[in-house]
């Protein structure tokens, strides 16, 4: 995940959203400061987090703003028709104020993996 900046993976069966890992997940589980242990077998499900928030592409921006800040939530999973289409994060909706802010067409800010 590191070595590809993502910061965040949707945990799927088939089509169907079980759950989402983030690298803080496995940076806590793998933190032998912890008490966490240093050997043994982990598995994505001792580490998901098994409700995230869904949303439909179609939900507006202001709903999933205002409940991710509402509820302390980093990430909204996105789908379309049901199915995965995406990751929305707190980084993705500070890069959409700057757009907003600077009121220039000409600015770009690309989307960052994860």
């Amino acid at each position: 995940m590191a070595l590809h900046n993502i910061h965040h993976l949707a945990v799927m069966e088939g089509d169907e959203v079980q759950g989402l890992i983030t690298d803080r997940d496995i940076n806590l589980v793998l933190d032998t400061n912890l008490g966490n242990p240093t050997s043994g077998v982990i598995t994505v499900q001792d580490i998901m987090f098994e409700e995230p928030y869904i949303v439909d592409i179609n939900e507006s921006l202001l709903t999933v703003l205002d409940t991710l800040a509402k509820q302390h939530i980093g990430t909204a999973l996105v789908t379309e028709n049901g199915r995965l289409a995406g990751i929305f994060s707190t980084s993705d909706a500070c890069r959409a104020l700057a757009i907003r802010i600077t009121k220039d067409p000409n600015t770009t800010f690309e989307p960052t993996p994860g």
